[in-house]
């Protein structure tokens, strides 16, 4: 089933072609001035596939998402006229302005059931919720409205291991300093804030991931970390530099220093040995220890059965 959208005297349509779906009101004039006036409107069911979407009818339309879901484009053709939107996203949904070759133009808005709805605590209620439109950047509350950090943008990676994962931070080797950022991003360095951080955590229940540069991951469950000391409740993700920093630590008491499984977020010690050289300086993960992560997608490594430091230039961090 297709479903058709009418701007004035021409109309583009939609396909279904992902497993979310939404509906859409369309707000839309004919004076491009920045602001959608009047009254026009138009109601539709969408689906979308990743961060594209298409259809071919008695019009030829194609769009996608682009910049992690911050900007969306699409256009139309019909007979001779082509159409062209270009929008992006706000707190309200999408809005933009459209232009065609017969010199026509105007500007549109979207909103969405999304848009509309209260905002998530994390990216797999969102996810779970049918709200996710693929891989990129959502709206989250991890304590509720009105309660405790107010609703801030994350990165939401809705592909891997069954989607759903938040991302909260991204290091990498050799860099001297670890930054708080407003949105923690897959493009730039750092760190979520710390009451952030902590809201996120306590809202979360299934596992971490972490994802390198090469696109390779390793998974823990909360499940399988519960079977070590909980010492792994990291308060903040921008500690002094002094000593190692990991986010979870499964190491037997008996254990040299280079058998254990951890994920590591700095190691800037001064002291001599394997985990103090400068490429550890950052982001790692080790599998050697007597409980190991739920999924690794390396193989063994340089010196040590399950060590992958020497592969390992960045890791993005996530949680769910």
């Amino acid at each position: 089933m297709k479903n058709c959208l009418k701007f004035s005297s021409l109309i583009f349509c939609l396909v279904p072609l992902h497993v979310s779906a939404d509906n859409w009101s369309i707000h839309y004039d004919d004076v491009l001035d920045g602001v959608v006036n009047g009254d026009a409107e138009y109601n539709t069911d969408v689906t979308v596939r990743q961060m594209t979407f298409a259809s071919t009818e008695n019009d030829v339309f194609v769009g996608q998402y682009l910049n992690d879901g911050k900007i969306i484009e699409f256009n139309q053709t019909s007979e001779s006229i082509k159409q062209y939107y270009l929008g992006k996203k706000g707190e309200s949904g999408y809005a933009g302005t459209w232009y065609n070759t017969a010199g026509q133009s105007g500007d549109w808005s979207i909103r969405t059931d999304t848009d509309n709805t209260v905002i998530k605590k994390t990216c797999w209620h969102i996810l779970d919720s049918g709200n996710s439109v693929g891989d990129g950047y959502y709206m989250i509350d991890p304590d509720g409205e009105n309660n405790g950090v107010e609703p801030f943008e994350v990165y939401c990676d809705m592909t891997n291991q069954g989607g759903g994962w938040t991302l909260f931070a991204h290091n990498k080797d050799n860099i001297l300093t670890k930054e708080f950022v407003e949105t923690v991003s897959p493009n730039q360095l750092g760190v979520m804030r710390n009451l952030r951080w902590n809201a996120l955590l306590s809202a979360s229940h299934y596992g971490l991931m972490t994802l390198d540069q090469a696109g390779k991951k390793a998974m823990v469950t909360f499940e399988t970390m519960n079977q070590v000391n909980p010492e792994n409740r990291v308060e903040s993700l921008a500690p002094d530099l002094s000593k190692a920093h990991l986010l979870w630590h499964a190491k037997s008491s008996s254990a040299g220093i280079n058998d254990f499984t951890a994920i590591v977020m700095y190691s800037k010690d001064s002291g001599e040995g394997l985990f103090n050289k400068s490429q550890l300086n950052g982001a790692s993960v080790y599998n050697h220890g007597y409980i190991k992560f739920d999924v690794w997608d390396y193989a063994p490594g340089r010196y040590y059965q399950g060590h992958v430091w020497d592969r390992i230039n960045s890791l993005l961090y996530y949680i769910k």
